[in-house]
Protein backbone atom coordinates (compact mmCIF):
# COMPACT_ATOMS: atom_id res chain seq x y z
CA UNK A 1 0.00 0.00 0.00
CA UNK A 2 1.51 3.26 -1.08
CA UNK A 3 0.31 5.74 1.52
CA UNK A 4 1.06 9.09 3.01
CA UNK A 5 0.99 8.72 6.77
CA UNK A 6 -1.06 11.39 8.49
CA UNK A 7 -0.48 12.18 12.16
CA UNK A 8 -3.88 11.75 13.85
CA UNK A 9 -3.03 12.30 17.54
CA UNK A 10 -0.93 11.24 20.47
CA UNK A 11 -2.81 9.23 23.07
CA UNK A 12 -2.29 7.45 26.34
CA UNK A 13 -3.28 3.79 26.24
CA UNK A 14 -3.67 1.15 28.89
CA UNK A 15 -1.54 -1.96 28.56
CA UNK A 16 -3.64 -4.84 29.90
CA UNK A 17 -4.73 -2.62 32.77
CA UNK A 18 -1.22 -2.82 34.25
CA UNK A 19 0.53 0.22 32.83
CA UNK A 20 0.02 3.17 30.54
CA UNK A 21 2.09 4.22 27.55
CA UNK A 22 2.10 7.17 25.18
CA UNK A 23 1.29 6.23 21.59
CA UNK A 24 1.38 7.99 18.29
CA UNK A 25 -1.56 7.29 15.97
CA UNK A 26 -1.14 7.75 12.23
CA UNK A 27 -3.44 7.00 9.33
CA UNK A 28 -2.30 5.60 6.01
CA UNK A 29 -4.61 6.09 3.05
CA UNK A 30 -4.16 4.61 -0.37
CA UNK A 31 -5.81 2.06 -2.57
CA UNK A 32 -8.65 -0.03 -1.22
CA UNK A 33 -7.62 0.11 2.46
CA UNK A 34 -7.00 2.61 5.21
CA UNK A 35 -4.55 1.64 7.96
CA UNK A 36 -4.62 3.00 11.48
CA UNK A 37 -1.09 2.66 12.88
CA UNK A 38 -0.43 2.71 16.62
CA UNK A 39 3.19 3.15 17.73
CA UNK A 40 4.07 2.86 21.42
CA UNK A 41 6.70 5.11 22.96
CA UNK A 42 8.00 2.44 25.36
CA UNK A 43 6.49 -0.99 24.68
CA UNK A 44 7.18 -1.29 20.94
CA UNK A 45 6.25 -5.00 20.91
CA UNK A 46 2.61 -3.87 21.17
CA UNK A 47 2.73 -1.69 18.03
CA UNK A 48 -0.05 -2.57 15.64
CA UNK A 49 -1.58 -1.77 12.30
CA UNK A 50 -5.34 -2.04 11.95
CA UNK A 51 -6.48 -2.38 8.35
CA UNK A 52 -10.00 -1.56 7.18
CA UNK A 53 -11.78 -0.78 3.91
CA UNK A 54 -11.03 2.74 2.68
CA UNK A 55 -13.41 5.35 4.01
CA UNK A 56 -14.82 7.68 1.38
CA UNK A 57 -14.56 11.31 2.31
CA UNK A 58 -11.95 13.51 3.91
CA UNK A 59 -8.86 12.45 5.83
CA UNK A 60 -10.61 13.57 9.02
CA UNK A 61 -13.66 11.41 8.21
CA UNK A 62 -11.35 8.44 7.60
CA UNK A 63 -9.49 9.05 10.89
CA UNK A 64 -12.75 9.22 12.84
CA UNK A 65 -14.06 6.04 11.15
CA UNK A 66 -10.78 4.23 11.85
CA UNK A 67 -10.78 5.20 15.54
CA UNK A 68 -14.41 4.11 15.89
CA UNK A 69 -13.57 0.79 14.20
CA UNK A 70 -10.53 0.14 16.41
CA UNK A 71 -11.76 1.58 19.73
CA UNK A 72 -12.36 -1.74 21.47
CA UNK A 73 -8.83 -2.98 20.66
CA UNK A 74 -6.85 0.12 21.49
CA UNK A 75 -7.95 0.89 25.08
CA UNK A 76 -7.23 4.61 24.68
CA UNK A 77 -7.39 6.43 28.01
CA UNK A 78 -7.10 9.97 26.67
CA UNK A 79 -5.79 12.00 23.78
CA UNK A 80 -2.76 14.05 24.84
CA UNK A 81 -1.74 15.89 21.65
CA UNK A 82 -3.94 16.83 18.71
CA UNK A 83 -3.01 16.24 15.10
CA UNK A 84 -5.39 15.71 12.21
CA UNK A 85 -8.10 15.44 14.88
CA UNK A 86 -8.63 17.56 17.96
CA UNK A 87 -8.42 15.98 21.39
CA UNK A 88 -12.23 16.15 21.65
CA UNK A 89 -12.69 14.52 18.22
CA UNK A 90 -10.41 11.63 19.24
CA UNK A 91 -12.26 11.07 22.51
CA UNK A 92 -15.70 11.30 20.86
CA UNK A 93 -14.70 8.80 18.13
CA UNK A 94 -13.26 6.37 20.69
CA UNK A 95 -16.34 6.70 22.91
CA UNK A 96 -18.71 6.13 19.97
CA UNK A 97 -16.71 3.13 18.78
CA UNK A 98 -16.60 1.60 22.24
CA UNK A 99 -20.37 2.11 22.71
CA UNK A 100 -21.04 0.48 19.34
CA UNK A 101 -18.74 -2.46 20.16
CA UNK A 102 -20.39 -2.86 23.56
CA UNK A 103 -23.89 -2.80 22.02
CA UNK A 104 -22.88 -5.47 19.48
CA UNK A 105 -21.32 -7.60 22.21
CA UNK A 106 -24.40 -7.24 24.42
CA UNK A 107 -26.67 -8.25 21.51
CA UNK A 108 -24.58 -11.39 20.88
CA UNK A 109 -24.65 -12.21 24.61
CA UNK A 110 -28.45 -11.85 24.70
CA UNK A 111 -28.79 -14.02 21.59
CA UNK A 112 -26.58 -16.72 23.17
CA UNK A 113 -28.74 -16.74 26.32
CA UNK A 114 -31.95 -16.82 24.24
CA UNK A 115 -30.64 -19.71 22.16
CA UNK A 116 -29.67 -21.58 25.33
CA UNK A 117 -33.10 -21.03 26.91
CA UNK A 118 -34.92 -22.12 23.73
CA UNK A 119 -32.78 -25.22 23.09
CA UNK A 120 -30.48 -26.01 26.02
CA UNK A 121 -27.12 -27.46 25.03
CA UNK A 122 -25.75 -30.45 26.90
CA UNK A 123 -22.31 -28.87 27.26
CA UNK A 124 -23.61 -25.64 28.89
CA UNK A 125 -25.94 -27.71 31.11
CA UNK A 126 -22.97 -29.86 32.21
CA UNK A 127 -20.89 -26.75 33.01
CA UNK A 128 -23.81 -25.32 34.98
CA UNK A 129 -24.33 -28.56 36.95
CA UNK A 130 -20.60 -28.52 37.77
CA UNK A 131 -20.93 -24.92 39.09
CA UNK A 132 -18.44 -23.62 36.47
CA UNK A 133 -20.51 -20.47 35.92
CA UNK A 134 -20.74 -20.50 32.11
CA UNK A 135 -21.25 -17.07 30.50
CA UNK A 136 -21.49 -16.08 26.84
CA UNK A 137 -18.33 -14.39 25.54
CA UNK A 138 -20.25 -11.87 23.47
CA UNK A 139 -17.90 -12.40 20.54
CA UNK A 140 -19.91 -14.98 18.60
CA UNK A 141 -23.29 -16.56 19.27
CA UNK A 142 -22.77 -19.91 21.00
CA UNK A 143 -19.29 -19.17 22.39
CA UNK A 144 -19.07 -19.33 26.17
CA UNK A 145 -16.44 -19.06 28.91
CA UNK A 146 -16.59 -21.01 32.17
CA UNK A 147 -14.27 -21.72 35.08
CA UNK A 148 -11.94 -24.62 34.47
CA UNK A 149 -12.65 -27.24 37.16
CA UNK A 150 -10.30 -26.89 40.14
CA UNK A 151 -8.22 -24.05 38.66
CA UNK A 152 -8.19 -20.28 38.45
CA UNK A 153 -8.39 -20.03 34.64
CA UNK A 154 -11.22 -20.53 32.14
CA UNK A 155 -12.34 -22.99 29.49
CA UNK A 156 -13.96 -22.18 26.15
CA UNK A 157 -17.31 -23.76 25.41
CA UNK A 158 -19.15 -23.96 22.10
CA UNK A 159 -22.84 -24.64 22.57
CA UNK A 160 -23.27 -25.03 18.80
CA UNK A 161 -20.69 -27.83 18.48
CA UNK A 162 -21.26 -29.17 22.04
CA UNK A 163 -17.52 -28.99 22.76
CA UNK A 164 -15.24 -27.48 25.41
CA UNK A 165 -11.52 -26.90 25.48
CA UNK A 166 -8.84 -25.77 27.90
CA UNK A 167 -5.61 -24.78 26.21
CA UNK A 168 -3.78 -24.58 29.52
CA UNK A 169 -4.76 -28.08 30.67
CA UNK A 170 -4.69 -29.41 27.08
CA UNK A 171 -8.10 -31.05 27.49
CA UNK A 172 -11.08 -30.93 25.15
CA UNK A 173 -14.22 -32.85 24.37
CA UNK A 174 -17.97 -32.98 24.75
CA UNK A 175 -20.24 -32.99 27.80
CA UNK A 176 -19.17 -36.46 28.96
CA UNK A 177 -15.48 -35.52 28.78
CA UNK A 178 -16.19 -32.34 30.75
CA UNK A 179 -17.96 -34.32 33.47
CA UNK A 180 -15.10 -36.83 33.57
CA UNK A 181 -12.45 -34.10 33.62
CA UNK A 182 -14.21 -32.35 36.51
CA UNK A 183 -14.52 -35.67 38.38
CA UNK A 184 -10.79 -36.34 38.03
CA UNK A 185 -10.04 -32.82 39.29
CA UNK A 186 -12.26 -33.32 42.37
CA UNK A 187 -10.63 -36.64 43.24
CA UNK A 188 -7.15 -35.06 43.49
Amino acid sequence: MAADWLFVAEVEVSIMGLAEDECRITLGRGGEDDVLRLRHAEVTQLDRDIRMPACPGSDEDAAVAALEHAASWLDIREATRPGLLTIDQVQEAVDRGYRQWRAERDAVTRESWELERAAPSRIVQAATELHLAPEPTGGKVGNWLARCPGTSHTIMISSTSEQFGCGYCKVKGGPEELLGFAGRRRSR
